[in-house]
């Protein structure tokens, strides 16, 4: 004989099942759906705006990378809460090797929020001299088409864009 549990376990199985062969699915048809809806041409301006606070593995690349972008006009606002950071040292060096690029530096000691990290976006954003505004973490390395991938996206009706980071070259588990 059938029990209630037995029924009920057999059906949260059968739901939990779809739910995740229905998330497969989207895996697959939701990039396709996202490239067709991106249909923003034009390329308006863009302040890119950087907090750093640690050294992190190929911190280098990913400053180049971000200097290095495939988009007509942008400029790059660094901002951290200590000027003492070696990290600040190493967006400087870049900074140096890209000078085609805007760039500016802030010291963001105040406390504006009780996050540190928006609180060190403050002045940057504040500065920003265009209206598009790229929050990008300093340890993500970005493709060299990426900024145009991302405004093209900003498509009416969207007011923000988030581009989830996918780890390529993990150090550790």
């Amino acid at each position: 004989m059938i029990s209630a549990i037995g029924i009920l376990t057999s059906l949260f199985w059968a739901f939990s099942l779809s739910v995740h062969a229905g998330a497969g699915l989207a895996v697959f048809i939701q990039p396709s759906q996202r490239q067709r809806a991106a249909v923003r041409s034009d390329r308006p301006p863009v302040s890119i705006v950087i907090p750093v606070k640690n050294m992190e593995p190929e911190l280098e690349r990913a400053f180049a990378s971000v200097f290095s972008q495939d988009y007509p006009a942008f400029e790059v606002l660094i901002t951290a809460a200590e000027e003492s950071s070696a990290a600040i040292g190493i967006a400087r060096k870049v900074a140096s090797d890209f000078r085609h690029v805007p760039c500016r530096f802030f010291l963001a000691n105040r406390s504006f929020t009780l996050n540190p990290k928006v609180s060190n976006l403050v002045p940057a954003i504040d500065a920003a001299t265009h209206q598009l505004i790229l929050i990008k973490d300093a340890n993500i390395q970005l493709a060299d088409d990426q900024l145009g991938e991302l405004v093209a996206n900003l498509t009416p009706g969207t007011g923000m864009v988030c581009a989830i980071p996918i780890a390529v070259r993990p150090q550790t588990f």
